[in-house]
């Protein structure tokens, strides 16, 4: 049986860590409160941005305007997807962490899926998403060595694709070959055909 010494220290540890616990909640309720202000003030803008949208395309001819016209068949795509990898779609302050990233597998599947053909891919952002100063004077010099040195984890995947008229024709499988044949189970006994 532990000696009231170890007890009380146990008691001490416990009320210790409940006053942390207490004050992590108050801090994460903090920035939830400056978190929900902040959606709520934008909500006025984001309205008035849909509505100036709307009456801008309601009143453009959609033929004359290159960016609501549909594209011809052979109409090309420009892509900034976030990537799976990156530390961009990780983070919820940058404007990638919302939303869903791909890896590039998944998105050149979804592309051919879409009767899309990758034409050229790239990657960007190998910079982390920090906003101090002195680390911004170096973003060209870490998106030149990420790009050398880490392609894998950029933060976003940029991919250009041409629209195709038909889908593409898949890889036929090859043929096996059967050594042997294996005896079906249940199967006719022999000299009874």
């Amino acid at each position: 049986m532990p000696s009231l010494i170890d007890l009380r220290r146990r008691i001490r540890a416990v009320k210790s860590t409940q006053q942390i616990t207490k004050a992590m909640k108050m801090i994460a309720a903090s920035r939830l409160k400056r978190a929900q202000d902040r959606v709520i003030a934008a909500r006025p803008f984001a309205q008035r941005m849909l509505n100036v949208l709307n009456g801008l395309v309601s009143n453009v001819d959609p033929e004359s305007h290159p960016l609501l016209r549909m594209p011809p068949d052979q109409g090309r795509v420009l892509l900034i997807v976030p990537n799976r990898r990156g530390i961009w779609a990780r983070l919820d302050t940058t404007p990638f962490g919302h939303g869903r990233p791909y890896s590039r597998g998944q998105l050149e599947r979804l592309l051919t899926d879409a009767l899309f053909s990758p034409l050229e891919w790239t990657s960007a952002l190998f910079m982390p998403p920090i906003d101090r100063q002195w680390l911004v004077r170096w973003a060209t010099a870490f998106e030149r060595v990420g790009a050398r040195l880490w392609p894998g984890f950029a933060g976003v995947i940029i991919v250009e694709a041409r629209k195709e008229l038909m889908g593409a024709i898949p890889k036929a499988v090859p043929a096996r070959r059967v050594e042997e044949l294996a005896p079906a189970r249940g199967g006719l006994p022999r000299g009874k055909c």
